[in-house]
């Protein structure tokens, strides 16, 4: 997917919405007007919006993307359940990954059946801003942040692996091991 004039892929669960299930596998994602992989999950405004996602994203090429490569927020109270594994995340704009848990949500990058681990096996250089940016506000839970085994390079912003609680009421669990 290329030249979109906006994220090349935009993944939506809003009002009104049941679960969603998504998988992105060995695809190519560069040069778009925004961020390659952009994820929501409800809105600030009402609270109530938001449902259950997974996301699956394996064995992609995000690159040269003007924005993040991929980029997730989950808004209001619902549950997000995320795999980022053995994607090359290169030369973009913004954060390699960025994730944002807002409200009362739920956020998981957990070990899976598979062996497949939250964030793990990725290559992520050359990026605008971090390789990995996560953010916990408000009421928000990320129950588990699994980062582990990615070659992190060559980013600018600052520290390649940012996590964040705004909150004296965020948690987060977050095992970071062999990047």
């Amino acid at each position: 997917i290329t030249g979109s004039g906006s994220s090349a892929v935009s993944v939506l669960t809003n009002n009104g919405a049941g679960s969603q299930e998504f998988s992105l596998t060995n695809s190519i994602i560069q040069a778009n007007n925004g961020p390659g992989i952009q994820v929501r999950n409800g809105t600030t405004n009402p609270t109530t919006t938001a449902h259950a996602q997974e996301i699956f994203i394996r064995g992609n090429q995000i690159t040269a993307n003007t924005g993040s490569g991929v980029d997730i927020e989950l808004n209001a109270r619902g549950a997000q359940e995320i795999t980022v594994n053995a994607n090359q995340i290169t030369n973009n704009g913004g954060d390699g990954i960025r994730s944002v848990a807002r409200l009362s949500g739920l956020q998981e990058f957990p070990i899976l059946p598979d062996g497949s681990v939250g964030i793990t096996n990725n290559t992520i250089t050359g990026n605008g801003e971090q390789a990995i940016d996560v953010e916990v506000n408000d009421n928000a839970t990320i129950a588990v942040l699994n980062i582990r085994n990615n070659t992190l390079q060559n980013n600018g912003g600052g520290t390649d692996i940012d996590i964040r609680a705004t909150a004296i009421t965020t948690r987060a669990c977050t095992v970071i091991l062999s990047n």
